[in-house]
């Protein structure tokens, strides 16, 4: 799923718990922060999370890793 540069906040990102063949999900741009991105380790599906431009911070990054290790979160533009 594809949110990037809305004004999409944590409270949606509840909405996606039943989407359990979600494997992508671009919060670019969004105001999404470190509750909303944890909150998504729940999801069993997914393996790649792109937050750049958010509130989400390092330490946010890392709650999430320690549940998650296989899911990929990209914090920078890939070139």
């Amino acid at each position: 799923i594809d949110i990037r540069n809305t004004h999409a906040a944590d409270p949606l990102l509840a909405s996606f718990r039943s989407l359990d063949q979600l494997e992508y999900l671009n919060l670019v741009g969004t105001a999404i922060t470190d509750k909303g991105i944890i909150e998504l380790a729940t999801l069993k599906s997914i393996k790649n999370i792109y937050c750049w431009n958010t509130k989400v911070t390092v330490s946010g990054i890392e709650a999430f890793q320690k549940n998650r290790p296989d899911v990929k979160i990209v914090v920078g533009q890939e070139q």
